[in-house]
């Protein structure tokens, strides 16, 4: 396996132009490197990485009050007997 080595290796700052390159500019290391918007393939070619797929997630309802349902008397009843003791 060959080690790969991007255009962008050992270019001063005002040659480092190119869309896949990027400038390091840090207070220690001052470098040119292959953006991270690229990688290198097998083939020491330099890619555009995909973009990764975002998939959606449902929050979950969380409710400090048990959800009653019209028709059930005996659960109007618990929750009133709650809330009347609750106010004591």
């Amino acid at each position: 396996m060959t080690k790969c080595y991007s255009k962008c290796r050992k270019v001063p700052e005002y040659l480092c132009t190119h869309e896949e390159c990027k400038y390091v500019n840090g207070a220690k290391y001052k470098y040119c490197r292959l953006s991270h918007k690229y990688k290198m393939d097998e083939n020491c070619i330099s890619q555009p990485k995909p973009e990764p797929v975002k998939e959606r997630t449902r929050k979950k309802r969380i409710s400090s009050m048990p959800r009653i349902r019209e028709n059930n008397e005996s659960e109007k009843m618990l929750l009133q007997r709650l809330v009347n003791s609750c106010e004591m």
